[in-house]
């Protein structure tokens, strides 16, 4: 595809492929079928066929012929309680789907047959009857009549929320979300602070609202949990350098050559959580002389842990360092394109930042050696609770889908607690950033805690 994209060799083939099949050896021996619009009896019975291949054929024949004359069949589906070995009912969620796909929701009998559906014993018909009921009312009390928002699995409950984001907002849904948000523990899991995110932006951003008011006045930092916040409030860090900052350092001997050495590695935040972007700079300091522009010294950057392996090169470092200079490098190069340092773990625990600056020792210094290489372990922290976690997605959400001002937000976060009003003025920096392409402007958070004067600042 052209240079910097993929390898470029005479020995690519661009006119052969391969086709490989993958088969279960005890699998039982494969008899093709032949299904017809004109024989919905064998559709139907296609539904239970151990191949997803036929089951979707056959679904799709049977919405395609557009008759609610086998509504009946597909309820009888629907009811067969049974699951597999894995749990599943593959029959009765292609009923559900291919209901639906006949508009036979609105059929009173269907309705029944699809809210009962939502105490299946197996958690992917819970799931799929969800998916099928329509965005009203009666489904709303229903979810709430079946306790779905604490279902065991969370694809259900994951699902329930996000059709309480399209249903009618009744004083008992609204109740029940907030309820469920505030005793979630499921901080671990991938996608459900973005589906509480979304419930909470849902309807205008009343829940949101009302979460606020309620933080307001229960939860409170005491004197002694503020002194505490304040000893260790590395995740309120927020500041963000630019490449080119840089700060004399005072020489002790004259030197003629240059002397690069990394001398820190830091993340923002401090103390990333999980699923959280973590900016990296790297601060380079030159202990000897002045290296010019025409040099441009190579790093390298290696983020290694917790399912990573990252490798940065950089040559943003174009314009000399100064003798006693320190520039904080935040930016690397991929081929043609720079991006800037960062990374986010799916997991908690430890992980490596190593750097290396002129590895190959192509630029002549006072010690090749020392100094030229440097590394730090980081820990990547569980969120503590999900409620704040989730507060901060819905909180960058909703600054850009209610275009949401500055002033209105720093007056929203100016009566929940400290850890909500992080939350909200983080997810409020972070939707700033999106909106500045090149990233030469950051956003900035300064938390003093214990009092109200949580500002967002652009810089």
């Amino acid at each position: 595809m052209g240079v910097g994209n993929a390898y470029e060799t005479d020995l690519r083939d661009y006119t052969h492929g391969r086709i490989y099949r993958v088969a279960y050896k005890q699998a039982p021996a494969y008899t093709p079928i032949s299904l017809s619009k004109d024989r919905p009896a064998e559709l139907i019975a296609a539904l239970r066929n151990t191949n997803m291949f036929w089951r979707n054929h056959a679904q799709r024949l049977l919405v395609e012929r557009g008759n609610k004359d086998i509504v009946p069949q597909l309820i009888t589906l629907l009811q067969d309680q049974s699951v597999d070995e894995i749990g599943l009912n593959p029959a009765a969620v292609h009923a559900l789907w291919t209901l639906e796909g006949l508009g036979a929701m609105g059929d009173q009998n269907v309705l029944k047959a699809v809210t009962a559906a939502l105490k299946h014993p197996s958690a992917a018909v819970r799931k799929n009857a969800v998916q099928v009921l329509p965005p009203t009312e009666a489904t709303a009390q229903a979810l709430l009549n079946h306790n779905t928002l604490n279902d065991t699995e969370p694809l259900v409950l994951l699902n329930t929320l996000l059709k309480l984001t399209e249903t009618p907002l009744s004083p008992a849904v609204e109740e029940a979300i907030l309820s469920r948000f505030e005793n979630a523990n499921e901080a671990d899991d991938r996608w459900m602070p973005d589906a509480f995110a979304i419930a909470l932006n849902a309807h205008g951003g009343k829940l949101m609202q009302t979460y606020l008011n309620k933080r307001k006045v229960s939860s409170r930092l005491s004197a002694t949990g503020a002194q505490q916040a304040a000893m260790n409030h590395d995740h309120h860090a927020m500041e963000m350098s630019n490449e080119g900052n840089k700060s004399e350092q005072p020489q002790n001997r004259q030197l003629n050559k240059p002397d690069l050495a990394i001398t820190n590695i830091t993340t923002n935040p401090v103390q990333p959580f999980v699923r959280e972007n973590a900016a990296v700079t790297i601060e380079i300091t030159n202990k000897g002389a002045a290296i010019p522009k025409e040099i441009v010294p190579v790093v390298k950057v290696q983020v290694e842990g917790l399912g990573l392996k990252i490798n940065w090169v950089s040559y943003q470092l174009k314009n000399g360092i100064g003798a006693g200079e320190t520039i904080q490098l935040v930016e690397n190069n991929n081929g043609p394109w720079v991006g800037r340092f960062g990374f986010t773990a799916e997991q908690a625990g430890k992980l490596r930042i190593s750097a290396s600056i002129d590895a190959d020792n192509l630029i002549p210094e006072e010690d090749d050696v020392k100094n030229n290489t440097f590394s730090k372990t980081f820990e990547v922290k569980r969120p503590a609770k999900l409620t704040d976690f989730a507060f901060r997605k819905a909180a960058r959400s909703y600054a850009s889908s209610m275009q949401v001002q500055k002033e209105k937000l720093a007056l929203i976060s100016q009566y929940p607690d400290n850890e909500a009003r992080y939350a909200v003025l983080k997810g409020y920096c972070e939707w700033l950033e999106l909106q500045t392409q090149s990233g030469s402007r950051r956003c900035r958070v300064k938390l003093l805690v214990g009092t109200k004067e949580t500002m967002p600042e652009r810089i």
